[in-house]
Order: C-alpha cells, then sequence, then structure tokens
C-alpha cells in the first residue's frame, strides 16, 4: 500500500524545478544572443559612422585641392593677389568644415618638404612638420586618401592624469603639375643631352633660354 497524494506532491515538485532550470537556461541563451546582436549592430554602426568620416574627409579633399594645387604651384607669374585669394578659399573652407565636424583636431597643408603652409591649429608657417603620416603621404606615388591610426598621451588640464587618446589622421598628396621645379625638370630632360651633344652655338641659344626663363 501507498500513499497517492504524497506522491503527487513529489511529482510535482520535480516539475517544478526542471521548469525553473529551463528557464534560468533560456534567458541565458537569450542574454547570449541579444549580447552578440548588440555587439554586430555596435560594429555596423561604428563602421558607418567612420564611413561617414572617410567621405566628409574625401570630399574636403576635393574641394582644397583645387586651390591647394594652386597655391603651391607657383611660379614666376603667380601674383600675390591670386595666392592670398586661394590662400582665403582654404581658410574658409577648412574652417568651415571644422566648424561643422567637432571630432576634427586639425587641418594642415604642407608643401613637397613638409613644411607648414596652412594650418586651423597655430602651427607656425614655414616649419617642418613631419609626422609620421605626412612622411607616409609625402611617398606616395598616386593621389588617393590614406589612413593613419595612431595614438597620443594627453594631460589632463584639470585631473593632471595622462589620458591616452586615439586618432585618424586622413591624408591626400597633390601633385605638382606646374611651376619651376615641374618646368625645370622638364627642361633639364629636353636640353640636357642636347646642350652637351651640341655645338657652341646651340649651347648659347639653350643657354639663352633657360636665362630667359629662370634668371
Amino acid at each position: 500500500m501507498f500513499n497517492i497524494d504524497n506522491n503527487k506532491d513529489k511529482v510535482r515538485k520535480v516539475i517544478f524545478g526542471i521548469r525553473i532550470r529551463f528557464l534560468g537556461l533560456l534567458s541565458l541563451v537569450m542574454v547570449i544572443i541579444i549580447s552578440i546582436f548588440t555587439a554586430i549592430m555596435f560594429m555596423n554602426q561604428r563602421n558607418l559612422l567612420e564611413n561617414e568620416k572617410y567621405r566628409k574627409a574625401e570630399t574636403l579633399t576635393r574641394i582644397l585641392s583645387g586651390p591647394a594645387k594652386f597655391y603651391l604651384d607657383k611660379n614666376i607669374m603667380t601674383t600675390k593677389k591670386e595666392l592670398r585669394i586661394k590662400y582665403d578659399t582654404i581658410k574658409r573652407e577648412s574652417t568651415n568644415f571644422k566648424a561643422y565636424n567637432s571630432d576634427i583636431v586639425n587641418i594642415i597643408l604642407t608643401d613637397d618638404q613638409g613644411r607648414v603652409r596652412y594650418s586651423t591649429k597655430k602651427l607656425r608657417l614655414g616649419k617642418k612638420y613631419l609626422t609620421p603620416y605626412i612622411e607616409k603621404c609625402l611617398k606616395q606615388e598616386e593621389e588617393k586618401l590614406l589612413l593613419y591610426d595612431f595614438s597620443n598621451e594627453i594631460k589632463d588640464k584639470r585631473t593632471k592624469e595622462i589620458i591616452r587618446k586615439e586618432y585618424r589622421a586622413i591624408t591626400y598628396p597633390i601633385f605638382l603639375q606646374k611651376g619651376n621645379v615641374v618646368r625645370l625638370l622638364k627642361d633639364f630632360k629636353q636640353y640636357y643631352q642636347k646642350y652637351h651633344d651640341s655645338d657652341i652655338t646651340t649651347r648659347k641659344r639653350i643657354y639663352r633660354i633657360l636665362w630667359k626663363r629662370y634668371k
């Protein structure tokens, strides 16, 4: 003989215990799935933001490349007024872009030696600013955007703590199309061998051409 009611109580307790474990396992699985989806969404959002910044930087370089090329690619005939107009254009576009993009730290224009020709920060004009990303940009052989990630340690003025900040530099090289240097190189290729292979009369004629052009 046995007591049916007691056995029913035991069965109910076992079922209740299994149900709690199942719900706990299901909750854990759901938390893992949600965490994975959250991580994927975060990465997608981050990629979208980075792509947006990249496109904005690309737009800025397209806007600045024209006046910057003219400003850097000067020759004897380029007037101070023309240079000032292009410099003001560079300054206006850079300042406006920086004002509407708070994450932009600095916009800088250098010549082919890395000397500063314009900067939204207070960098001395004419001083070499050969950071690793500028050096890398100057070695490029084609006009395209280049990304360079780096970090800097900055001292907080209020707490005096050292903070490491991550940065991304986006660079774009400008190839000279005219100007004294480019013209001189073309003339060197054209006249050098001809000068040494010619008679004295032709040499004098070549010399007069180059003297009149470059003085």
